[in-house]
């Protein structure tokens, strides 16, 4: 009312009022006010404003975290010209959207175009772990075993020599128990998740998404080892953290489709049939129909369910 919708104080506040709603995990209330603290001309965000660039960069965080991988890449896309065109002065907004463009290309089955991206700035000692610990990620999604392993070797030595903040290590060992339960190693990638969850408790942090993710990538790994009570004990402890978050839908899919196995596993087939449909359903919303993991789902349903219940 003072100052105009489309004043910059009035957009800054928006702003800072979004990032707070969206450190809470309240999505819905956090893309309000990235709206608002947008200008837009013709309703196209007018990327040349710093406000609205950074908006549009800072908010790819939040569609994520509603799996809204689709449309965070199109706007990642739309904001690349811009952000391309950005002065030496803007290498904050320059690495958060690289770091965010990076992890979207990963989560949407595109490693190859994440790595690609992240190495366009050459290896630089590892003096940015984030940006490092995305490509180890990535290069371990596309498939380039050795560098991922190497790369993740190095930052955890570094974490050892030289600590950093404790979440930096919780994640450093999450994204490597992702990569390590995609090839399979499922004692390592379990090893890993209780590594990081045991850091979480020793360090007293409030529960969060990505808790949620590492009690299901162990419960994941722990059915693949036949440690049924283990499994059990982890999903249910994911799924309670998903209800304490339920604007949050990233990893709902893989949950689900952890509960699916697990409950076939139990002799539970009707139950498993329902899960592992849930999973399919949201893994098209999240990831997209045609994704690798949307595709193993439908696999799996087939031979372990539609076809005569052999796993």
């Amino acid at each position: 009312e003072a100052f105009g919708p489309e004043s910059e104080r009035t957009r800054a506040v928006a702003l800072w009022n979004a990032r707070w709603l969206a450190s809470g995990y309240r999505f819905a209330g956090a893309e309000r006010y990235f709206d608002l603290a947008e200008l837009r001309v013709a309703g196209t965000p007018e990327l040349d404003d710093p406000i609205t660039l950074a908006a549009s960069v800072e908010r790819i965080a939040t569609l994520v975290g509603e799996g809204k991988l689709a449309k965070a890449e199109v706007d990642l896309r739309a904001a690349g010209p811009q952000i391309a065109r950005l002065d030496a002065g803007a290498d904050k907004i320059r690495k958060l959207f690289m770091r965010q463009f990076s992890q979207v290309l990963t989560l949407r089955g595109k490693p190859d175009e994440a790595i690609e991206l992240l190495e366009q700035t050459g290896r630089d000692d590892l003096s940015d772990r984030v940006r490092e610990r995305l490509l180890a990620w990535s290069l371990g999604h596309a498939g380039q075993t050795t560098e991922s392993e190497s790369l993740f070797a190095s930052l955890l030595e570094l974490e050892q020599i030289q600590p950093g903040p404790k979440f930096r290590e919780i994640f450093l060992r999450l994204y490597h128990a992702d990569v390590l339960l995609s090839r399979g190693e499922y004692d390592a990638a379990a090893n890993e998740a209780v590594i990081a969850i045991d850091e979480y408790d020793a360090n007293g942090f409030q529960n969060d998404p990505d808790r949620l993710w590492g009690r299901m990538l162990a419960g994941r790994a722990w059915i693949e080892l036949g440690e049924l009570d283990r499994a059990r004990g982890a999903l249910q402890e994911a799924d309670s953290l998903s209800e304490l978050f339920p604007e949050y839908r990233l990893r709902l899919p893989e949950l689900r489709y952890a509960q699916a196995k697990l409950a076939l596993a139990e002799g539970d087939r009707a139950r498993a049939g329902v899960r592992v449909q849930e999973a399919i359903t949201l893994g098209g919303e999240v990831f997209g129909e045609s994704h690798a993991l949307v595709e193993s789902m439908r696999s799996w349903r087939k031979s372990a369910i539609d076809d005569d219940g052999s796993s």
